[in-house]
């Protein structure tokens, strides 16, 4: 039967069994199609659409504190096992995909603009220009040292939280 738009259903590719063709089998299972989505009050959502619900991350909630970035932060090999989260208040968490566990957390300048995986790093930008680079925080074993991010500046090169001046080549 058609859409409301006129055009006919999508449905998986079969094949026919037996020698009439009396079953039909797919021939691929159809992928499950899920979204992570944040909001302004800081809670995670997991929508499934197959399913039509709406379910919340578990793990603990940071209410009022709005998600602003979100980015897959597992190992290369699978890489949607782990959440990376950037809040407005700079806050930047890693949680299990699955479970919402808080794996690590590291507090950077607020409004959190880029969050990214860079191979095993995962990288912060905040509106300020001030960068983070959390290492290891996307490798096979998860490192949750907040020693091991580098805000720009830190190596004498600027002030901690200011840009630093482009080299003369």
């Amino acid at each position: 039967r058609p859409t409301p738009h006129g055009r006919p259903p999508i449905r998986p590719l079969e094949r026919r069994s037996g020698p009439e063709g009396g079953t039909r089998q797919p021939l691929l299972p159809l992928p499950r199609m899920r979204f992570l989505t944040g909001d302004d009050t800081g809670i995670l959502k997991w929508v499934r659409v197959e399913a039509q619900k709406v379910e919340r991350v578990g793990g603990p909630r940071r209410r009022g504190d709005a998600v602003e970035r979100l980015c897959w932060a597992g190992p290369e090999s699978e890489r949607e096992t782990r959440i990376a989260i950037g809040y407005a208040s700079g806050t930047v968490e890693v949680r299990e995909a699955a479970s919402g566990t808080v794996l690590g957390s590291y507090s950077s300048s607020p409004s959190i603009r880029c969050l990214q995986h860079s191979g095993s790093n995962l990288v912060a930008v905040s509106k300020d220009g001030t960068a983070c680079i959390l290492a290891d925080w996307c490798a096979e074993k998860f490192t949750s040292s907040p020693a091991q991010g580098v805000k720009a500046g830190e190596d004498g090169e600027g002030a901690e939280g200011e840009p630093k001046e482009p080299k003369e080549p």
